[in-house]
This record gives C-alpha cells, structure tokens and sequence, in this order.
C-alpha cells in the first residue's frame, strides 16, 4: 500500500524537484472557513443508504449536526467521559441513528469493508485501519489543526 501511495504522488507531481521545485503550491480553499468546507464535503458524499464512523467523535456534536445525511454513524472515542456526555446528548435529541463505542481507532472491532465514509474532525488517523474498514468506492474526510486554528477571531 505505501508504494502504491508513493506512485501516485509521483503521477500527479512529477517526483520530487531537484534544486527550485517546479511544482506550485495550491491551495483549494485560502480563505473558506475550514469547518464549513469540511462539512460540505463530508455531506456531499452522504446519502440515506450509507454507513459512516466518526473515529475521535468526542461528545457526538457533530456526528449530531450530520446525522440526518447518513442511514446511520457510529462515532468512536477513548474518552469515555466524552461518550457519557455523547450518551446524554443523545437521549435529549432522542438521535436514533447515531451510537457510541469506546474504541481504538488504530484497532477497532468492525468487520473489514463496514464503512462508506469514515471522518475525523482533529482526531486520529490510522490510515491503514481506515482502508480495512472502508467499503470499495468509499471515503476518508478528515481535518486537522491548522493555521485557522490559531487565528484570533472577534475581539479578545
């Protein structure tokens, strides 16, 4: 898999650049907010018939605000403070599509192929877990932190 990887960095880039790279630098989206692309991606790829695991879903926030996109979503976390508080939120919004486990991303308990989408919002990203677990044709979306993270917004 990794030279696989490799290949197709190689294919899109040209290898890498001896002395001044004769690759630019592109940026998809410089002055989108990165949580509103995220989660447009991340819908964009949804449907009523698919099948998504939040890996580091914390307290279930957002796997809530994305609940409806997807048949169901199973979020994952090793905080089981924060799967209480997602348990709790749960009962309140009474979500019957979205369930909680206390697990490890890099080693989780799920069949091979359980997946249509995985994401992860700032959490782990055990790749080689995540292609076992995806479906053919399916999809990993993940952000993490970055320089929008550390910009001061509105008055301090």
């Amino acid at each position: 898999m990794t030279s696989n990887f490799y290949d197709k960095v190689a294919k899109k880039f040209g290898g890498y650049a001896f002395g001044k790279s004769h690759v630019e630098h592109v940026t998809e989206y410089p002055n989108g907010d990165p949580e509103k692309i995220f989660k447009e991606k991340l819908i964009g790829l949804a449907g009523k018939n698919k099948v998504a695991l939040d890996a580091g879903c914390g307290d279930g926030k957002f796997a809530f605000q994305i609940a409806k996109y997807f048949l169901s979503i199973t979020g994952i976390d090793l905080s089981k403070e924060l799967l209480k508080i997602a348990g709790q939120k749960q009962k309140i919004l009474k979500t019957k599509n979205v369930s909680f486990e206390f697990q490890d991303a890099g080693r989780t308990s799920f069949s091979d192929k359980s997946f249509d989408v995985i994401f992860s919002r700032r959490g782990p990203t055990p790749f080689a877990e995540f292609h076992r677990l995806l479906k053919s044709g399916g999809y990993f979306v993940g952000i993490d932190i970055g320089e929008k993270d550390c910009q001061m917004t509105g008055t301090p």
